[in-house]
């Protein structure tokens, strides 16, 4: 060293070498961070999903009546869009063996207001009113374009919308179980699940099996939930109905 002190070419020496130090130190910082937020949004969107499939079992359970494979059915909404189908952007969808959508009928508790059909207010006449529920796939889009801030709508995510899919809850009342209708109308549906990359509803007999995986994109990376190499790669419940005619 200069016993005047640092020469120039000291100085640029020691300012490269803090500017490497710097950059390790941020990049460890930054995925550090990354790791946090990768794993504070998978352990929410598998608790998410769990939570689903234990509300869809449950209203299997409940069930007196599940509608069987290649049966179409027409849902009616004030709000059009939280009831399209995907695949052929009408409000008419398909059981299959294997596909995204199912539906039932199920008894009510005629005394319990929070249900759609509680204390007959839509049914007075009815002597022994009935909800039918459907569970589906809608584009994330479709909700998110709706001038609402409710359940009916997840809320905007640029980087999702156009690839990700809503697991949706759609429930009206109906005076008779059978024949099981066909055409729906006065329902609402609501959203259940975000994120969701794809689902299978798989109806035998009196069971209905729902897979479900999700997959968001944070940061740039697509999080998949449950990951591709876990075991099992779904969120799988079964459940079979209690009291099915």
């Amino acid at each position: 060293m200069n016993p005047r002190g640092f020469t120039l070419l000291e100085l640029l020496v020691v300012m490269a070498i803090s500017g490497i130090v710097l950059t390790v130190l941020f990049d460890i910082f930054t995925s550090s961070n990354r790791s946090v937020a990768d794993g504070t949004h998978y352990a929410q969107e598998l608790r998410e999903l769990q939570i689903s499939g234990a509300i869809a079992a449950d209203d299997v359970r409940k069930a007196q009546y599940v509608y069987p494979a290649a049966q179409t059915l027409t849902l009616e909404s004030a709000y059009p869009a939280t009831v399209s189908n995907p695949e052929t952007n009408t409000n008419t969808w398909e059981t299959k063996p294997n596909g995204s959508f199912f539906a039932q009928i199920m008894p009510v508790d005629k005394n319990d207001p929070d249900l759609p059909c509680g204390t007959m207010r839509r049914h007075p006449a009815a002597a022994t009113p009935y909800e039918f529920v459907a569970y589906y796939l809608v584009r994330r889009a479709k909700l998110t374009s709706l001038p609402l801030t409710d359940w009916r709508n997840p809320g905007p995510d640029p980087k999702n919308d156009s690839t990700a899919f809503v697991l949706m809850r759609y429930s009206t009342c109906i005076d008779q179980l059978s024949p099981a209708p066909t055409e729906l109308s006065g329902g609402e549906g609501r959203f259940v699940a975000d994120y969701i990359d794809s689902a299978g509803m798989s109806v035998t007999a009196n069971r209905v099996t729902l897979s479900l995986v999700s997959a968001r994109v944070v940061y740039g990376r697509t999080i998949r939930i449950p990951a591709a190499d876990a075991s099992p790669n779904m969120v799988f419940v079964t459940a079979a109905t209690r009291n099915s005619r």
